[in-house]
């Protein structure tokens, strides 16, 4: 056998539950549960032959992104999703044995991609409210860390972070990394990719896998000072996104109005739920994401089981830290969620 390296033989497996989906209400991967902008579908229909032949070109993707976003070209890194963004931020600004601050619970692509490159991972718990832990995450920072990862709002409690937490970790950190996630803006609509000038530590990425509703395209973007963004361009894959994904994720751009009222839809009925699952007596945590968190307790697996039965996926999260009993639950438009409300208090 080919000798294999020390980090992936200590790795273990990821095998998120991704198969035989298509028949079910998809509510287990906080998926845009509607699909995508109609002009994202014209636009497929328009590839031709020749689109498909030739390499694809970034040019126009990221003038688009730029002004979509508000920032400079210059500050843009197209990524085959926040996966390869997560990958290309950590090898350029990395080396192996580097110590590194990661949240828990939070995305678990970050601690695969830390355990690949062989980083040292310094785990913080959240609150047992599932509140953001600030002042552990500011002592955690001492001199031998060289990057801390935040998930704003965090996956899977979806638990924000104050603007001004935020900015007191970067500055604390120095001229050292802070990655900060943002895949659920749309729905909690506080940023800071503003201040990527003002912070050259600072990396934010985005995806077009949650509100645009194009998780089958895996695009990301990367979005940081034009210094960083450079060095990153170094070190990434010239063509580690498809023509197609180009083309469709420009025409998503377009659609803007389309993206906000799927999450202004969202927002309301997921407040909705959540009132209802609290008048059953369900503890609910707050959420600035598209999806719930709900404590079940010893009744998680089967309820989970039960909601699969009636035809509707959702994530148990019971071996997560903290989570145990959990089950997070995406939000979708007002018919799906009352589809959920019933099959959960059916099972209750």
């Amino acid at each position: 056998m080919i000798p294999v390296r020390k980090a992936v033989e200590r790795m273990k497996p990821y095998r998120p539950p991704l198969e035989g989906r298509r028949n079910f209400l998809r509510l287990d991967f906080n998926e845009n549960t509607i699909g995508c902008s109609p002009k994202v579908i014209d636009a497929l229909r328009s590839i031709d032959a020749n689109e498909i032949a030739t390499y694809p070109e970034y040019d126009e993707l990221k003038i688009k992104a730029s002004k979509f976003f508000g920032v400079g070209q210059e500050n843009i890194l197209p990524t085959n999703a926040s996966d390869e963004g997560i990958l290309s931020v950590f090898q350029t600004f990395l080396d192996a044995g580097s110590n590194i601050i990661l949240p828990a619970p939070t995305f678990t692509m970050f601690r695969f991609y830390a355990e690949l490159l062989d980083l040292n991972i310094n785990q913080l718990l959240y609150n047992n409210d599932l509140t953001f832990p600030e002042e552990r995450f500011l002592s955690a920072i001492t001199d031998d860390i060289k990057a801390l990862v935040v998930v704003n709002p965090n996956n899977p409690t979806g638990t924000p972070v104050k603007r001004e937490t935020l900015i007191k970790l970067i500055e604390k950190m120095g001229n050292r990394l802070v990655l900060i996630d943002e895949a659920y803006y749309e729905f909690h609509g506080e940023t800071v990719i503003d201040l990527i000038n003002r912070y050259k530590n600072l990396v934010v990425l985005r995806t077009f896998s949650k509100s645009f509703g194009m998780a089958g395209l895996r695009l990301g973007t990367v979005i940081s000072c034009k210094e960083n963004v450079a060095h990153m361009t170094k070190a990434h894959s010239p063509y580690s996104i498809s023509g197609i994904t180009v083309k469709l994720a420009m025409a998503g751009m377009d659609d803007r109005e389309y993206v906000e009222r799927y999450a202004a839809e969202v927002k309301i009925n997921r407040e909705a739920l959540r009132a209802k699952l609290e008048q059953c007596g369900l503890p609910v945590y707050p959420s600035s994401c598209n999806f719930l968190l709900i404590r079940f307790g010893g009744k998680a697996g089967k309820i989970a089981e039960a909601m699969r039965n009636e035809g509707i996926l959702a994530r148990d999260q019971s071996t997560s830290p903290l989570l145990e009993g959990c089950i997070r639950i995406t939000v979708g438009n007002k018919e799906q969620t009352e589809r959920v409300f019933a099959a959960i208090k059916k099972h209750l």
